[in-house]
């Protein structure tokens, strides 16, 4: 995912050596953020090595806002202190002007088709042939469709 500038791109990987700084010791698959003025490699997620059934990665679907300031993935790790995936994907919003990573659903059945809005300040998934939409910053999450 690029940002509208072009000067910030979202990735996933599973590279052990992305930078001289080791990053991602354990070969899992992690979100990372490339600043392509500097040629600086942030890595986003800290997960550890679970592959699930086959060779899913453990991080998914990552998106950006336009303005290059929210990031937002899938995950079945838990990545964020303060939640539980319960072992299924959840969404995760990282914070890029400070750091911050957080998980934003506690669905049961788990979360799917990802997308996030320009300003990075909802993001729409399927989950249980459901739509929602979810706006962290109001706290709510609701059913769309049905």
């Amino acid at each position: 995912a690029l940002d509208a500038a072009g000067s910030a791109l979202a990735f996933l990987s599973n590279g052990r050596n992305l930078t001289d700084t080791p990053m991602n010791d354990d070969g899992s698959w992690e979100a990372f953020l490339l600043d392509l003025a500097g040629d600086m490699i942030s890595q986003l997620s800290f997960g550890p090595f679970a592959p699930r059934q086959g060779l899913y990665p453990e991080v998914e679907e990552v998106t950006m806002s336009r303005d290059g300031n929210s990031v937002a993935f899938r995950s079945l790790s838990d990545l964020d202190p303060g939640a539980t995936t319960g072992g299924v994907d959840q969404v995760f919003l990282f914070d890029v002007p400070s750091s911050r990573l957080r998980q934003i659903t506690a669905n049961p059945s788990g979360v799917f088709s990802l997308s996030l809005d320009e300003g990075g300040e909802r993001t729409a998934y399927e989950t249980d042939g459901a739509v929602h939409l979810n706006s962290p910053a109001e706290g709510r999450d609701r059913v769309l469709l049905e």
